[in-house]
């Protein structure tokens, strides 16, 4: 069955939902599921240019976080805080995985 033109049935006052934009959806799966090769082929070459370079995150951030360099906290707090941060960042340095 041949999807019916839009003008076909005009919007009334009491519809709930506009109608044209969930036709045009309904118009454009369908030419999907008519012929799927070309929408396939435009989709992975579209994911393959937008999938951004995976990096490899640290588990341990450069800096500590605000709350570990905040004065309100006691001085030989912080820099036993500091310490362990500095042991972690260069435990992590020379960490093989392997």
């Amino acid at each position: 069955m041949p999807p019916t033109d839009p003008g076909e049935f005009p919007p009334r006052p009491d519809d709930l939902v506009p109608a044209t934009p969930l036709e045009r959806r309904a118009r454009a799966l369908k030419a999907l599921f008519d012929d799927p090769a070309p929408h396939i082929t435009r989709m992975t070459r579209r994911l393959a240019r937008d999938r951004p370079i995976p990096t490899r995150r640290r588990p341990v951030a450069d800096r500590l976080p605000p709350a570990a360099r905040t004065r309100r906290q006691d001085a030989t707090e912080r820099d036993a805080a500091l310490e362990i941060h500095r042991t972690a960042c260069l435990t992590l340095a020379h960490f093989d995985t392997s």
